[in-house]
């Protein structure tokens, strides 16, 4: 049986601080260390881009309109972004657009 409780990370205050403050946050880090669980818990929605059953029309998604996948209430998880790079720039741009 899994323990889902949510131990806290020192990161995150520092994650909540610094979407305030630009609008956007790329988490790095080694796999299976917590990245996505501690980003979920920071967002208001997230997009799963290795769901199995929706995975390819995220991919077709991002090639055609990728804005589409940043609609939702901010902060938006983009998890495993990196399957869709046009993403990042989408990101970029929709951050810019809100004038932070």
């Amino acid at each position: 049986m899994k323990n889902n409780t949510y131990l806290p990370r020192i990161c995150d205050n520092l994650l909540k601080a610094l979407l305030k403050s630009s609008g956007a946050v790329l988490i790095e880090g080694a796999k299976w260390c917590g990245k996505t669980r501690t980003a979920r818990r920071a967002s208001e929605n997230v997009l799963y881009m290795q769901d199995p059953d929706n995975s390819a029309s995220y991919i077709a998604m991002a090639d055609t309109k990728p804005s589409m996948l940043l609609a939702g209430k901010a902060p938006r998880l983009l998890d495993e972004w990196q399957m869709a790079p046009v993403l990042w720039d989408a990101v970029r741009f929709e951050v810019d657009k809100r004038e932070m």
